[in-house]
């Protein structure tokens, strides 16, 4: 099967009554000669800023033209350009640069003249026409004061009808000059010019105007200074546009077949793909005699030409009246498109689901990964890829997963793997807004409907730039919450680290003082316990036994202190050797607190498990807490107490004793004490893992006393907990005299 051709149409001013008819031939041969299209339109122009104050700026204006720059990255096998009317929204130089990229692609010219041999160019007679016409003003009418409302300067079209005019002008050796002379823009932003022309000519005749748009202007701008179009002031035009056939006094103009121009270039186009050489078309123009001129109205020749008139009223005002309620509806799309702008569904699908009641049959929204800058003067590179989005067939739509359907420019309408399958005559909108763009819509349109895809492509532009506005906010958001969250994290590692003891892993002085007085706060009008503790012979251990020694010495006191605080109190490393401990409790408690870190410490003692041994000295004090409350005059309070042997001093000053690992040796001991005058204040027994014996542990009032009592019954003291290694050497002993 062979594929079939593939032609680019780029159309400027796409909006305007010529193009239109242009795209209608096109459309009509496409459809004979089975060829796939696509086209490429700009509807604005920048000379719309006659429409707003001098200080004001629409600068983007020029981002309309970038649809042209899509053409370029398109692989078709001809390109058919109005490049007449393309110029218009270009750069003089730009429009003759632009040109060259397709020097070595079959490009058909539609009203302007090439001298390429692989090129085709596609004129109407401009020149005879406007000829014929202005002739027709001095000939028929006398006219002799007339004025010229000029097209673009450089533009085909215009320079043709305008050197036309002036040869009338000299032919019949009518005063003319550069005051008789305004340039428009082919639009209907001419009102300057036209007041300007009946203000400085006196006794104007006629206005000749270079097409029907501008033409449309100047009748207007006549009628309200009160001049009658055809009686006091002639107006002509060129293009027969129908609009000017259907004021009260119609409009003289000049009839150029812009259907037969956009028909034939089909042809020629599907000529120059196959042959490779091209040729100069001509499309012959004829003048339209109407009222506006002064020429009488011609008189119906009966009742059927008034009812045809009087339906195509009633048609035009039913049309009128469709395209009014479509405009009303543009701006819900880009409303409804805001209203969802954190769902990317219901965004898109907001996009494309009234494309349907437009007239649109299939639509395609591509948009960029990340929205391109288009600079005025470096242009702008397409990126490599652009993606499809959403697909509208009629009533359906659906979406695609983000960044996943990659395609080219090319897919947008030419691909048979692409877009093709749903759509045959794609028309390429670009969707811009301010000096950006963010992708491409692609719509099967009729071309009377461009007026209106235009505008919602400007609509959905705009929601796009809120989306991706949105999309960056939230961007930003979440970068800036992970970062709070890592902060926060590393703060509260540093406050971790900032409250806590690096050797003990219980609290620093700060850490303490900080959660003391929070518990303060917390348990208002209730009382404390505050524990002021000294660890003994740190010195002692540091210099028998090494500093690595006295850190686990260190080490264990914390470890005791923070087992008697219990989940609910607090234990602190003061600095040093210096500890403190903090709990809700009363003087009960507070002896049940010190007991317990006195069991501990002969528990630990007892293990065997250094050479060494720990001791303590505490000072404790219960207070209540308050706002007045002071924990540091506490703990100092606390510290006195403890140096003045106050409520408690040394919990581990004990006698260790050999328990002989005998039946009843725990009685015997018992019974010795018992018996004696000492007052034992407590007694734990255990295993010794390091002397591999059954000891005891005891406390009494006078340890000297106690001591010799325990030997004069046979009892072997071990020394009060200070060498370890010399109970090993002792017990060694023993054994081999044994």
């Amino acid at each position: 099967m062979q594929e079939r051709c593939k032609i680019g149409v780029v159309i400027g001013n796409a909006n305007s009554p010529h193009a239109i008819n242009i795209m209608k031939g096109i459309d009509q041969a496409s459809k004979e000669c089975d060829v796939q299209l696509m086209y490429f339109m700009n509807v604005s122009s920048p000379y719309t800023a006659q429409l707003y104050p001098p200080d004001t700026s629409i600068g983007w204006d020029y981002q309309k033209s970038a649809i042209y720059d899509y053409a370029r990255y398109v692989k078709a096998d001809v390109l058919i350009m109005t490049y007449g009317m393309m110029s218009i929204f270009m750069k003089s130089d730009y429009g003759k640069q632009y040109l060259e990229y397709f020097r070595n692609v079959p490009c058909v010219l539609i009203n302007e003249q090439t001298d390429r041999p692989n090129w085709t160019s596609i004129i109407v007679d401009n020149y005879n026409g406007m000829y014929e016409l202005v002739e027709h003003l001095v000939r028929d009418h006398g006219y002799h004061n007339f004025a010229f409302l000029a097209g673009p300067p450089g533009n085909t079209d215009a320079c043709q009808r305008k050197r036309a005019f002036l040869d009338v002008m000299k032919k019949y050796d009518l005063p003319m000059d550069e005051s008789h002379i305004e340039t428009g823009d082919f639009s209907e932003c001419v009102q300057t010019q036209v007041n300007a022309l009946l203000d400085r000519i006196p006794n104007l005749q006629a206005i000749v105007c270079a097409n029907d748009v501008m033409a449309l202007t100047a009748y207007q701008e006549c009628e309200k200074r009160g001049l009658h179009i055809g009686h006091d002031i002639a107006v002509t035009g060129f293009d027969d546009w129908e609009r000017i056939r259907h004021v009260p006094v119609p409009i003289t103009t000049i009839r150029q077949d812009s259907e037969r121009s956009g028909y034939m270039a089909v042809y020629s186009a599907l000529e120059l793909a196959r042959s490779g050489h091209g040729k100069n078309i001509v499309i012959p123009a004829k003048v339209c005699v109407r009222e506006s001129c002064g020429c009488t109205c011609k008189q119906f020749s009966g009742f059927d030409q008034i009812e045809n008139m009087g339906q195509k009223f009633v048609y035009e005002k039913q049309k009128n009246t469709v395209y009014r309620q479509k405009t009303w509806m543009v701006p819900m799309i880009s409303r409804n498109m805001l209203i969802a702008l954190q769902d990317r569904e219901k965004f898109l699908k907001n996009a494309l689901t009234p494309m349907s009641f437009f007239g649109v049959k299939t639509a395609l929204l591509y948009v960029f990964r990340n929205p391109v800058e288009y600079n005025i003067e470096k242009g702008w590179e397409f990126p490599n890829t652009i993606y499809l989005v959403a697909r509208q067939d009629g009533e359906c739509v659906e979406v695609f997963d983000e960044y996943k359907n990659v395609a080219s420019l090319e897919e947008c309408g030419f691909s048979e793997e692409g877009s093709v399958r749903y759509q045959r005559k794609p028309s390429v909108f670009c969707l811009q807004s301010g000096s950006t763009q963010y992708g491409v819509l692609s719509v099967e349109i009729t071309p009377e409907e461009v007026d209106m895809v235009y505008l919602i492509s400007i609509q959905m532009a705009n929601a796009l730039m809120a989306y991706h506005t949105e999309k960056k906010r939230l961007s930003v958001q979440r970068e800036r919450e992970l970062l709070l969250e890592e902060l926060r994290s590393k703060n509260e590692i540093l406050n971790f680290v900032s409250e806590r003891d690096e050797l003990t892993q219980i609290k620093n002085r700060r850490g303490f003082m900080e959660q003391a007085m929070n518990m303060n706060r917390i348990y208002k009008n209730r009382k404390a316990i505050i524990l002021f503790a000294d660890m003994d012979g740190l010195k002692q251990i540091n210099d028998n036994y090494g500093h690595a020694a006295g850190d686990i010495a260190i080490c264990a006191c914390a470890d005791i202190l923070k087992k008697a605080a219990g989940v609910h109190g607090i234990a602190g490393r003061l600095g040093g050797d210096e500890f403190a401990l903090m709990m809700i409790g009363d003087e009960t408690r507070a002896i049940e607190l010190v007991e317990t870190v006195r069991k501990e410490i002969a528990m630990y003692n007892a293990q065997g498990k250094n050479k060494f041994v720990i001791d303590m000295s505490v000072g404790c004090q219960i207070v209540l807490c308050t706002d007045e409350l002071s924990i540091p005059m506490v703990l100092e309070k606390a510290d006195k107490i403890m140096a003045e042997n106050g409520y408690m001093t040394r919990i581990t000053q004990a006698i260790l004793v050999d328990l002989q690992d005998e039946i009843g040796g725990l009685d015997k001991l018992l019974s010795v004490m018992g018996d004696s005058n000492v007052n034992l204040h407590y007694i734990y027994t255990f295993f010794h893992r390091g002397l591999k014996v059954p000891v005891a542990i005891m406390h009494c009032e006078d340890l000297l006393v106690a001591e010799s009592v325990l030997r004069n019954n046979g009892f072997q003291v071990l020394n009060r907990l200070v060498d370890p290694d010399g109970w090993k050497k002792r017990k060694h002993k023993k054994d081999e005299q044994e």
